[in-house]
């Protein structure tokens, strides 16, 4: 849970986890964040978790692109995105092509057609 922490109190706004413990992830981000108030004395920061333990990386990874977007509450003049694999390459590969096409402003990376996305099965 330590790892978490520092994002936390720099006020991360949105957290999506992928893989085999991507629950026990989510749960630790949200604990801390109980922590955090508890310690602060105060509950006002709101943090959006989610994880994406039955769909495929491209799916959880069209997710993170399309709708993790802080609160609208929340001012967010500009607000950084950042993937982090552990240990897998090939994924690390994945990650890196939908945050560069985040950061390109590509609106047409989604999940190939055979993934089962509804908004992709919605549009055609």
């Amino acid at each position: 849970m330590d790892i978490f922490r520092p994002l936390v109190n720099q006020g991360l706004a949105y957290f999506c986890a992928w893989g085999t413990k991507c629950e026990s992830a989510h749960d630790a981000v949200d604990m801390c964040v109980v922590e955090s108030e508890i310690e602060s004395g105060e509950s006002d920061h709101l943090l959006m978790t989610t994880w994406h333990s039955d769909e495929t990386l491209e799916e959880a990874l069209w997710f993170f692109k399309t709708l993790a977007i802080p609160a609208e509450n929340q001012v967010f003049a500009d607000f950084e995105r950042f993937a982090v694999s552990v240990g897998n390459p090939d994924w690390e590969s994945k990650m890196e092509q939908a945050v560069s096409a985040l950061e390109e402003k590509v609106v047409d990376w989604l999940p190939p057609p055979s993934s089962g996305n509804p908004a992709q099965s919605r549009s055609q």
